[in-house]
């Protein structure tokens, strides 16, 4: 799989699960798709907007870091890791990054015009999630997919990352494996 910023999927439904999703196939080792800096800038700028200075190495690091973080709390709320203390440690240092202001008219967090800030949005919108749509938060049924999703449907039906993708794979690996059975008079 080719890696790099040019390979970044939104089809999570939410900013938060997009930016986990960076890591992809990590049931077969993992794909970083966030290589060098400028992936970090490219995929923080299509989030947020952000045009803080260019992200360094240690930006990369801490973004790496945090995202791991994030996954095991998404992992926890589908049932499939139990939480891990070092992550809601990592989620909550963050947040205190970017502390509520009082605008002069509304209380407002501050932009995220640095990393920092960016990250600690990153932060405070998992937990935000996490508080309050953490049934909605599915992995992908694609059998090659390790892609995390937010169903936001009303019945929650959804199952895959993309119709597009892995569920007209699946669906088309399911009729061709029909096909193929003999038939049973």
């Amino acid at each position: 799989m080719d890696q790099g910023a040019q390979y970044f999927l939104w089809v999570a439904g939410d900013p938060v699960v997009d930016f986990v999703n960076t890591v992809r196939l990590r049931h077969h080792g993992g794909v970083e798709l966030l290589r060098v800096p400028s992936d970090l800038d490219a995929w923080l700028s299509t989030a947020f907007g952000t045009t803080s200075r260019p992200s360094t190495q240690d930006d990369l690091i801490a973004a790496r870091s945090l995202r791991e973080a994030v996954d095991q709390c998404l992992l926890t709320a589908t049932g499939r890791a139990t939480v891990a203390p070092d992550a809601l440690t990592h989620l909550n240092q963050h947040m205190a990054q970017t502390p509520l202001v009082w605008d002069g008219e509304r209380f407002t967090r501050a932009p995220a015009t640095t990393n920092a800030h960016a990250l600690s949005r990153l932060a405070t919108d998992t937990a935000t999630l996490l508080e309050h749509r953490a049934h909605h938060i599915r992995l992908c049924d694609g059998p090659d997919c390790s892609l995390r999703l937010v169903d936001a449907s009303r019945a929650r039906p959804r199952r895959w990352c993309s119709m597009a993708a892995c569920g007209n794979r699946t669906k088309a690996l399911r009729h061709r494996s029909r096909s193929t059975q003999p038939d049973r008079d």
